[in-house]
């Protein structure tokens, strides 16, 4: 094998930082209820724990974080550009959205500018192996944490399952090329375009590429090359026989390195919850600034697949697994990767309302619904409760399961 030239690194986004970021995500869906009128909660009592725990500097914080990430010279292998950079953008294009404050859109234009610098085909390195063993590269981001890669003998037995970091960032197992552990997630791809579709009907909707010296055509030409490389994993037409409706999702890419394990899926399976409503809404934006109808009609499958996916517990709330195929079982999705899903419904709910061409997937009982996740399920004012608490027969606390906002 080939000796890995890069030494091990070290970043990560420390854990005062992660909880502003994930209260920025909560506060922004509380607003929404707030707005609507739905469930128990005000917005004078969300404003007061939103700024409880932003107080002294959030601002600071995610200059920092885009700062360091952008240009650490790793590009997106440990996710931190999607789950680090376009978090954190979104929290500046939220604060320039409630503000009207033009010095976070100035701040979030300088880091957006500089995340297609860190595409795989333009840092030059392999996006994946396929299953004929050749290199390929693609336009998007790379990920070398995510999957495990297999290690055999020359005789092709099994030697060991290897990682390409130890959890606390430490990069280790350097006699194996990068190559090895290198794969394309399309949530992380996801992440970023969203961003920059976010950012880009931003200027449209407010007449400031010419600010930014950006030219609107070849912005979108960046997002829509970056969409491309996922193009076969897209399965639609699935029928379901509950609704009398077609659906469509992603996959796990068959057509990669098979000495690759993702996560506890297999290729061919559906991605994860929060994979696949990733893209969805940032398909639903880039249809948005596009207007190109095929961006539309994905969208529109995804937010199918995930209304079939909704549970009803008894608080009248939804609950989601995790993982897309296990509807009945499995555990419960997170807060951040949950209001991401939950980011899906309520971006499509506004959209279908304004655009008569999007078949009005969700309503506002379901709003009330999601509403009702949050109020009833995930803010209960203490620690006894486990976020997206599905039953009381549920009794595994997980590691970013349980939030104090006593």
């Amino acid at each position: 094998m080939e000796l890995c030239p890069r030494q091990g690194v070290t970043l990560s986004l420390s854990t005062k930082s992660a909880i502003k970021l994930i209260v920025l995500i909560l506060f922004s869906m509380s607003t929404f209820i707030a707005i609507y009128g739905l469930g128990d909660i005000s917005r004078d009592s969300m404003e007061v724990l939103f700024n409880s725990r932003i107080a002294g500097g959030i601002e600071k914080d995610i200059y920092e974080i885009c700062d360091s990430l952008l240009g650490y010279g790793i590009g997106n292998d440990k996710g931190e550009l999607s789950w680090g950079v376009a978090i954190s953008l979104k929290s500046m294009l939220r604060l320039y959205e409630t503000t009207g404050e033009i010095r976070y859109l100035d701040s979030a234009a300088v880091s957006i500018k500089k995340i297609d610098n860190w595409r795989d085909d333009i840092r030059g390195v392999c996006s994946y192996i396929d299953t004929l063993g050749h290199s390929i590269t693609e336009p998007v981001w790379r990920n070398l944490v995510y999957s495990k890669y297999i290690a055999r003998n020359d005789s092709g037995m099994i030697i060991d399952i290897l990682t390409r970091y130890y959890e606390e960032g430490e990069r280790i197992n350097t006699d194996y090329a990068d190559s090895c552990f290198a794969s394309v997630y399309i949530s992380l791809t996801a992440l970023l375009i969203d961003i920059k579709a976010e950012f880009g009907i931003i200027l449209d909707r407010d007449g400031l590429w010419g600010r930014y010296g950006m030219n609107r055509e070849s912005f979108i030409d960046t997002i829509e090359l970056s969409i491309a490389p996922h193009d076969n994993e897209w399965c639609d037409s699935i029928y379901d026989t509950i609704s009398n409706r077609y659906y469509g999702v992603y996959i796990w890419e068959e057509n990669v390195n098979p000495d690759l394990i993702w996560h506890t899926l297999v290729n061919g399976d559906t991605v994860a919850m929060n994979h696949l409503l990733l893209m969805g809404r940032a398909l639903l934006n880039v249809y948005e600034l596009t207007g190109t109808e095929k961006y539309k009609n994905k969208a529109e499958l995804i937010a199918r697949a995930f209304k079939r996916r909704l549970e009803l517990n008894d608080q009248d709330a939804y609950v989601w697994r995790s993982l897309y195929i296990n509807s009945d079982s499995g555990r419960p999705d997170d807060i951040t990767h949950g209001a991401y899903s939950f980011y899906l419904a309520e971006h499509y709910y506004n959209m279908s309302k304004q655009d008569n061409t999007l078949e009005m997937i969700f309503t506002e009982e379901d709003m009330k619904r999601f509403a009702n996740t949050v109020v009833k399920n995930l803010y209960l004012g203490d620690i006894s409760h486990l976020e997206w608490e599905a039953d009381s027969t549920v009794t595994t606390v997980y590691p970013d399961g349980v939030y104090d906002f006593s």
